[in-house]
């Protein structure tokens, strides 16, 4: 697995970086010119993970089975259907829930005026 620092990028830093890495990629010709694009941007690990998920979206395509995609790519059901759920719902509009507060935490999970999720009694494992 690869490690990624929790920092993101700035929006507009984003965009040049993904323009000029589409520029690139438009220059390519054929699959090996495209391999050696990715080769150079990417670690042999990265492209692993890059063509395992394209393979899950071809496999899905075709039609074959959660079970015959973890054989042939030897991949885990939760990344299939991770895959298969953002593949159909890439155009799903998502409504905002009015108690949830700005980073993303259910309404239910919160106490009245407060940013931060009430405390979990099962087990005693979260303790506010």
């Amino acid at each position: 697995m690869v490690n990624i620092s929790k920092k993101y990028l700035e929006e507009n830093l984003k965009l040049e970086i993904w323009n000029k890495f589409l520029k690139s990629v438009n220059r390519v010709k054929s699959v090996k010119e495209l391999i050696q694009v990715l080769e150079k941007n990417f670690t042999k690990s990265e492209l692993v993970m890059l063509e395992k998920r394209l393979g899950i979206i071809y496999l899905l395509e075709k039609g074959f089975k959660y079970r015959e995609i973890e054989e042939i790519l030897d991949v885990m059901p939760t990344t299939i259907s991770f895959l298969k759920k953002g593949f159909k719902n890439s155009v799903k509009i998502v409504k905002k829930n009015k108690k949830t507060k700005e980073f993303g935490v259910p309404g239910w999970m919160l106490k009245k005026n407060s940013k931060f999720p009430t405390s979990y009694s099962g087990k005693g494992r979260w303790r506010i």
